[in-house]
């Protein structure tokens, strides 16, 4: 069966999958895309030290919604205005981390920078640390 649309002859259930793309102003999703970042983690209040790293980071955002995956963690976040915040708990080393993002979208939002503070929890207690990161689309 058809739905007639106000989009004259396209299927509704097509003009709802391209609503999901695009924000609530009609415009294209301003930080959606595949992102590579660099980062500086510091767990030195956990035994560790100074490391650095790159990751491949996959950001959906939807409305004010944002969806952020990289090796297999999904955070959950939002965007007001250039200010993007996500966070996620998952498993690591035999314990959990539970980990809070801070980041600020800059040139015309194919850049950003931030960081994270994160607590991570095992049979030998809690420690904290924080870490920088810095991406492009």
């Amino acid at each position: 069966m058809r739905f007639r649309s106000s989009y004259g002859s396209v299927p509704a259930a097509v003009v709802l999958l391209l609503a999901a793309c695009w924000d609530s102003t009609g415009l294209e999703p301003v930080v959606s895309g595949n992102w590579s970042a660099s980062y500086t983690d510091d767990a030195t209040e956990c035994g560790g030290g100074m490391t650095m790293g790159t990751v491949d980071l996959l950001i959906v955002q939807i409305g004010d919604a944002l969806t952020v995956t990289t090796a297999g963690i999904v955070f959950t976040g939002t965007l007001i205005g250039t200010e993007g915040t996500w966070s996620a708990m998952y498993p690591q080393g035999g314990g959990g981390m539970s980990e809070q993002f801070t980041v600020t979208f800059t040139d015309n939002n194919t850049m950003f920078s931030g960081g994270s503070t994160w607590t991570r929890t095992d049979g030998a207690g809690s420690c904290s640390g924080t870490s920088t990161i810095e991406a492009s689309k």
